[in-house]
Order: structure tokens, then sequence, then C-alpha cells
């Protein structure tokens, strides 16, 4: 399992409450640093939980090249994710769409797209 965020203080904390696992590595990192060919094995799942500027092209481009079996994208900006999505869907269908409203009386919604490759 890998972690790959941006954030300094967010690895420390994903690092402190992973002890139990041991599969996992974080990495301290812009998505659009990483290369595709760090990844040793077959990725079954990629979660994605951008900014509202939305995925970088650089990532979506790995993921083409990876092809996970199952993508799970939480998104705070409905304009980005919908672009996002006419990328993914090439590969991938729209399983489920969950709106969360964790800020209720605002026009913010947070929305939780399962998305699973086709065969």
């Amino acid at each position: 399992m890998y972690g790959i965020e941006s954030s300094f203080s967010s690895i420390s904390d994903a690092f402190y409450n992973s002890k139990a696992i041991q599969n996992i590595e974080f990495i301290h990192s812009d998505v659009e640093s990483i290369e595709p060919d760090i990844f040793k094995e077959h990725i079954d799942a990629v979660i994605l939980d951008p900014s509202r500027k939305g995925v970088h092209n650089k990532a979506l481009e790995w993921i083409e090249k990876l092809l996970p079996d199952q993508i799970i994208y939480v998104s705070c900006e409905l304009k980005t994710l919908k672009r996002d999505l006419n990328k993914l869907t090439n590969n991938y269908s729209i399983r489920k769409v969950i709106p969360v409203d964790m800020f209720p009386h605002t026009k913010h919604v947070e929305c939780i797209v399962s998305l699973e490759k086709i065969n």
C-alpha cells in the first residue's frame, strides 16, 4: 500500500495512524512528481482526494498506464470532478456516487465516486 501526499503533517499523521499496518509506504511528494514505475506490482485500487484543482494530468496519465481495478475519487469541487471523470471513464464505469453534506447550510458538497475498470 502506498500513500502519496504533499503535506508533511498529513504524512506524519498517516504514519502515526498506520502503526499496525506492515505493508504500507508513505511518499512525501506532489503526485505529479511520481513516476508509475515505482509501483512494483499490480495496483488493485487508487484513492484520489485532490484539492479543488482536481487531479493533475500527470497523475491521470499514470492511472491510465497502471489501470487499477477500482478508483475511489473524493471530490470537493464538482467542476473538476466532472472534468476528471470525463477522462477516467474511457477505461472505467461509474458504480456509485455518494454526495456528502460536510458543510450544512452552505453550497459546498463533497462527492465520493466509485469507479470500476471496464473489462
